[in-house]
């Protein structure tokens, strides 16, 4: 519980998708403990393998989370 931010407090992060599916490239933009930010990475990079699209480029996304 001590690492659940404060309200109103949001987590940025982004990572890549290559086109085989694989996730890589996690970056975590937001300020947050280093424990939190460890389980985040731990999260993110054990996600399963995403299905491939029709590019041969990674994909990037960057995620959200805001705590209210």
């Amino acid at each position: 519980d001590q690492q659940v931010p404060q309200k109103n407090t949001s987590i940025i992060f982004k990572f890549s998708v290559t086109p085989e599916g694989k996730i890589k490239d996690l970056n975590i933009l937001s300020r947050v403990d280093l424990e939190l930010e460890e389980i985040i990475k731990e999260v993110v990079l054990g996600l399963k393998t995403w299905n491939g699209g029709n590019i041969n480029i990674p994909v990037i996304y960057t995620i959200y989370i805001t705590y209210n």
